[in-house]
């Protein structure tokens, strides 16, 4: 039986389903799969720009071992050599507060020496152990929280953290959406303490058996050449089946099956992968239908500008430590956090220079994808030279801007979620796979889009 597949979308989602599906149907000249991508380059956020010996990620920065998508989809690329570790220094992160770094507990009991925290706040932390689950439907972050371990908790390590990962606002962003896997420990276990307490054992126990314990906790990965290579990698393995430079523009259904219009030709297909973002999905499928694409409309994105700021080291009277930084959003500030490359992963820079990678917008800083490119470099350049009291000028600037950036779990997406998964139940074989579905890490669209693929059937 002869098959048709169109994918749309070259980022790291259309990608792994590319790949997933090449591997599902190998050896089968009968099923053409095409992938069509509007940029002259695959990878959409996974990106790693490069200038003399730096290189800085537009995207994400690394992804985690405790999951075996990513790592799987590089062993089949045959990437695992070029798979590098963090440093130990990736274990220790900060919140920016008045200019002044305080690093992050590492675990529930070391909150006892995080200074943000008042002494009533850090008895009130292990009050938690005694706290109801929650009954609110689509509670945001902030509120979970601040019902569970206080008011300055949410607002000193929960807010940037909603910061960090979504560029988004702990009061809207809602903890079963955003953050699954905190909404289920407070399900299953009544209590996050209790439920980080037992998954503690159970990697002891784990490490006890076999030294495979790590895999619950996660350490950090990325590869020699960057997030970027693996991207880089499915081009050159995939490259006959990718059409670049073609912007696919409509979708309808045909029969059976679907043709989908580009702004050069019109393809027909048997089976659909649409792995662009909401907005961009919504315009191609208007056609297709309405409603669907009505839903897709509601899910909110953010801008986020990353600035990356290379100085000799002569210019910083000390080195920083760690990852790097989040802030709070009561710093009413557009910046989101700062991070330390060099620090984490080995050849982001030379030995004789500093990189920051300084994140600006989110929910914070709307119109950050409007001001000056100038505006937002001077921006970032005041965020360092004000915490770390740096002298001169950078060595080198990069600069991305994300107009809509990442996608937001928000109250409304739940609710748009509810209804453009209803609806898309009456398209078999059409697919949307993308990081508004799943969660928006590089592990979860990889993942995501494996099972997606998996799921193709003839």
């Amino acid at each position: 039986m002869s098959k048709q597949i169109i994918v749309i979308g070259g980022g790291i989602s259309g990608l792994s389903v590319l790949h997933g599906l090449q591997k599902k149907y190998v050896g089968r000249e009968d099923i053409q799969i095409r992938l069509v991508e509007k940029d002259d380059h695959v990878g959409g956020t996974a990106h790693t720009e490069r200038h003399e010996n730096w290189l800085f990620e537009w995207g994400p920065s690394g992804f985690l071992d405790n999951s075996p998508a990513t790592l799987s989809l590089a062993k089949d690329l045959g990437l695992e050599k070029d798979i590098i570790q963090s440093n130990g220094q990736a274990k220790r992160r900060f919140i920016c507060l008045k200019e002044h770094l305080h690093e992050l507990p590492s675990s529930p009991f070391g909150l006892f020496g995080f200074k943000p925290l008042s002494v009533l706040d850090k008895i009130r932390l292990f009050g938690e152990l005694f706290v109801p689950k929650g009954r609110v439907e689509n509670e945001t972050l902030y509120n979970f929280a601040a019902r569970r371990f206080g008011e300055n908790a949410a607002k000193y390590l929960f807010d940037p953290m909603a910061a960090g990962i979504f560029g988004g606002d702990a009061k809207h962003l809602t903890v079963k959406e955003a953050f699954p896997k905190i909404f289920d420990l407070e399900q299953k276990y009544g209590s996050l303490i209790k439920g980080m307490m037992k998954l503690g054992g159970q990697r002891k126990k784990l490490e006890r058996a076999g030294g495979k314990g790590a895999a619950i906790q996660g350490q950090l990965l990325s590869f020699k050449g960057g997030m970027g290579q693996i991207c880089e990698q499915i081009w050159h393995r995939y490259r006959e089946n990718i059409q670049l430079g073609e912007e696919a523009v409509r979708i309808d259904r045909v029969g059976e099956g679907y043709s989908v219009e580009t702004k050069k030709i019109k393809y027909f297909a048997d089976e659909v992968y649409v792995c662009v973002p909401a907005y961009v999905a919504s315009k191609i499928i208007k056609s297709l239908n309405t409603v669907l694409a009505e839903f897709l409309e509601k899910v909110h994105y953010v801008p986020v500008a990353v600035i990356g700021l290379v100085y000799h080291k002569s210019n910083l009277s000390s080195i920083p430590d760690g990852f790097g930084y989040l802030t709070p959003s009561s710093e009413k500030t557009a910046t989101l956090g700062v991070l330390f490359p060099g620090n984490v992963f080995s050849g982001r820079v030379d030995e004789d220079h500093f990189l920051f990678h300084v994140m600006l917008g989110g929910t914070r800083a709307m119109d950050m994808a409007h001001r000056e490119k100038e505006e937002i470099i001077l921006l970032a350049k005041n965020e360092v030279e004000r915490v770390f009291s740096l002298r001169g000028e950078p060595a080198h600037v990069f600069r991305k801007i994300w107009a809509k950036a990442i996608p937001q779990y928000d109250q409304d997406y739940a609710l748009a979620k509810e209804g453009f998964l209803y609806a898309l139940e009456k398209f078999p074989n059409f697919h949307l796979v993308a990081n508004y579905l799943g969660g928006v890490s590089f592990n979860q669209c990889v993942e995501n889009a494996g099972n997606a693929a998996e799921g193709s059937v003839l």
